[in-house]
């Protein structure tokens, strides 16, 4: 990620803080927050927006498991990334079977680029169909797994991205959009409960 300088505080906030219009603790985070910060100057003495710049580091990779909800810009905008299999989105309405942004696409992808093998036969009510080996339905979840989740009339697929403790699993996936104000927002790391879902595996 690129190297940030974080700015002068700027003269509005301060006039906030000495105004009394926050309160103590919070001049401290305003003063001390990347958060607050009205920007960021970069390694070329470029300066952008605070939010544009954290969106534009989740876009280079999502660092932990928290779940996020981030802006999607443009076309083939990388949202989430997996053992190197990145996460594509786009700009607009649901995708539906797209061959790049669907969700089915990036499990098509990750078991290629990950297993070496081609999967097909992701509808709904269906097992999926592997090239090499066996794909099997399981009880519990593993990471790798294909999962498949209750969307509307059919299924919503993705790839268990990790197996937390309190029975969840969070999920790398795409097509998992909204519009509001007239954008368009995307959750990252999105958990569900193991039980709710429909777990596959690849056994060669």
């Amino acid at each position: 990620m690129r190297n940030k300088s974080l700015l002068k505080v700027k003269a509005g906030v301060m006039a906030l803080c000495v105004m009394g219009s926050l309160m103590a603790g919070e001049c401290d985070r305003a003063f001390a927050s990347e958060t607050l910060a009205i920007g960021f100057e970069t390694e070329d003495g470029e300066v952008v927006d605070a939010v544009d710049a954290e969106l534009e580091d989740v876009e280079e990779e999502t660092d932990g498991l928290e779940e996020q909800i981030i802006t999607i810009k443009g076309s083939k905008y990388v949202a989430d990334k997996f053992h190197g299999v990145k996460a594509y989105y786009r700009t607009g309405g649901n995708d539906g079977t797209n061959a790049t942004y669907s969700c089915a696409a990036f499990v098509k992808r990750y078991y290629s680029e990950v297993y070496g093998v081609s999967v097909n036969n992701l509808l709904a009510g269906c097992t999926p169909v592997s090239s090499k080996g066996t794909i099997r339905k399981v009880a519990s979840p593993k990471e790798g797994d294909i999962v498949a989740t209750a969307s509307g009339s059919g299924n919503h697929w993705a790839i268990v991205k990790n197996v937390n403790d309190n029975g969840t699993i969070t999920l790398i996936e795409q097509n998992w959009k909204w519009q509001q104000d007239g954008k368009t927002l995307a959750r990252v790391n999105r958990r569900v409960k193991a039980s709710e879902c429909k777990l596959y595996r690849l056994k060669k």
